[in-house]
């Protein structure tokens, strides 16, 4: 939700039309995502919906080509350099789009859905009807992205820790997002906020 209504909402890049999860839930504990329209509302914890991570490069990287655009993104390798927010960075064959400096830390989102095999890969949030973010339950959508997919990835090197804030947020009357900081966990790989 932060992430969200800093860059405007519907009104933003983080809008591409389609659904997809987000990290946090709502006050019934159900897990949220972004709608085709750009709303952001409930979903069930066991819908296949898209799914967009978000993840932070360890400090010193490089970049060998390209102009920060979409056409012509970044490729990195590592060493010390500074980059844009909203450039987009290559790695492999995955495009990112860079929404975060921090402590010369960047924090990237990818560009479209995950891929598995070429095909996008849509997977429920949880088996156990779940909407907390969790490493630990195998049937979780964390567990999935910080095991299987982050090992898939020719680049999980140059990947650090990072935290993500998942708290909950209030009723839609009443929207309070600063919620979403009450709780937080440490990954190596997230959902967009």
């Amino acid at each position: 939700m932060n992430d969200y209504v800093k860059a405007l909402g519907k009104n933003s890049y983080l809008n591409i039309n389609k659904n997809s999860f987000i990290l946090g839930y709502d006050q019934d504990k159900n897990p949220l995502i972004t709608e085709q329209s750009g709303n952001i509302v409930s979903a069930n914890s066991y819908e296949g919906n898209g799914i967009r991570v978000v993840m932070t490069l360890k400090k010193n990287i490089k970049i060998i080509q390209g102009t920060g655009t979409l056409e012509d993104p970044y490729v990195i390798d590592q060493e010390n350099y500074e980059n844009s927010i909203n450039k987009y960075v290559k790695l492999d064959n995955d495009i990112y789009q860079i929404y975060e400096e921090n402590n010369n830390d960047i924090r990237l989102r990818l560009n479209d859905y995950v891929k598995v095999n070429n095909n996008y890969y849509e997977s429920y949030y949880s088996k156990n009807k779940e909407a907390i973010y969790n490493l630990k339950n195998k049937n979780n959508i964390a567990y999935y992205l910080n095991n299987k997919f982050y090992n898939s990835l020719s680049y999980k090197d140059l990947l650090k820790d990072c935290t993500f804030y998942t708290g909950t947020t209030t009723s839609t009357e009443s929207l309070n997002y600063e919620q979403i900081y009450k709780q937080s966990i440490t990954a190596k790989i997230g959902l967009p906020n």
